[in-house]
């Protein structure tokens, strides 16, 4: 109780200091290893509101367990939302090259920069951009014109230099 009545303090002084106010109704307390009761009356006394974990933090989930499947099917449904019919029938190859090397490649880069994916989500948005440039819409089946292998193959080895979403996730998880 004395170390809430220091943060109201706090809070106070830096109000009185600064002129600058915090506004507690977009502010929330989270308990760490704290009866939900304690946490509770902490928030009243502060005068905020409560949440608890998981919760979502700048797009990122924050106290899920990364390492489950079902945990990235947010960021998956994101890469492959970035598509629509309309992209894949009016894009020539060029342009679908383009959408995946700088579009499809950067929306699961933060994630990625942070946590180790599972390879089975790393297989599922390699297939998104796979599909996505043999034009292959829904589960329908088509010939690929170009091996992704290739695809992948940085262009001094004669590939197109894409880089594959394993090498990329270690790579930043290596920075």
């Amino acid at each position: 109780m004395s170390n809430i009545n220091t943060l109201v303090s706090v809070l106070k002084c830096f109000h009185m200091a600064s002129s600058l106010k915090i506004n507690m109704h977009k502010s929330k307390i989270m308990g760490i290893g704290v009866r939900t009761e304690e946490v509770d009356l902490a928030a009243k006394i502060v005068g905020c509101s409560t949440f608890s974990s998981p919760f979502t933090h700048l797009g990122v989930l924050v106290g899920g367990v990364m390492s489950r499947i079902k945990t990235w099917d947010d960021v998956i449904s994101k890469v492959s939302s970035r598509l629509s019919k309309w992209k894949l029938k009016t894009l020539s190859n060029g342009g679908c090259l383009t959408l995946i090397k700088f579009v499809l490649s950067s929306i699961p880069l933060y994630h990625m920069s942070i946590f180790k994916v599972p390879m089975g989500v790393l297989t599922s948005m390699e297939s998104i951009r796979r599909n996505f440039f043999n034009g292959i819409d829904g589960s329908e089946k088509k010939m690929a014109m170009i091996k992704w292998d290739k695809v992948l193959a940085s262009k001094k080895y004669g590939g197109l230099g894409v880089s594959s979403f394993f090498a990329f996730n270690r790579a930043l998880l290596f920075k």
